[in-house]
């Protein structure tokens, strides 16, 4: 069985606001059943509970229009690398420092609070560097569909 490369994911958004000055684009995205079972999307910014708006870096944004139809484009590798740091790093930490823990004290509550509280220092050091790694998950726009909505 041979499984198709993907090397980009792509959302349909609709231009909400544009600022030339700082060269950006709002967009809002319009929402995907993808994103909604995906464990990094708040990672990337798809699934943002406040409408799903994202801002986007153009050079020239002033080729958008309001209400345009567009196409943003992300690399798949930063999808995967959004969903080891969400799911597959924790899980690592978790499991194995509950195994050591458990081989060399045979305590099972130690090893389990071990576990948690080193999951939990996990997620706050993540959200501490959010502004570090924010930069790494970025869209950009691909494509018009000259289509108002």
């Amino acid at each position: 069985m041979e499984t198709e490369k993907i090397d980009s994911i792509e959302h349909e958004a609709v231009v909400t606001g544009i600022d030339p000055g700082t060269g950006s684009v709002q967009v809002r995205v319009l929402r995907q059943g993808e994103c909604g079972s995906c464990p990094a999307a708040r990672l990337c910014g798809a699934s943002d509970p406040k409408g799903d708006t994202m801002t986007i870096r153009d050079p020239r944004p002033d080729r958008f229009s309001i209400g345009e139809k567009v196409i943003l484009t992300g690399r798949e590798a930063l999808h995967r690398k959004a969903i080891m740091l969400a799911t597959v790093f924790p899980c690592l930490i978790l499991i194995l420092s509950m195994v050591v823990i458990f081989i060399l004290t045979a305590d099972q509550t130690l090893s389990v609070v071990v576990g948690l509280s080193l999951t939990v220092l996990f997620y706050i050091i993540l959200y501490l560097m959010r502004n570090r790694i924010a930069h790494e998950f970025t869209f950009t726009i691909t494509k018009h569909q000259n289509s108002k909505k």
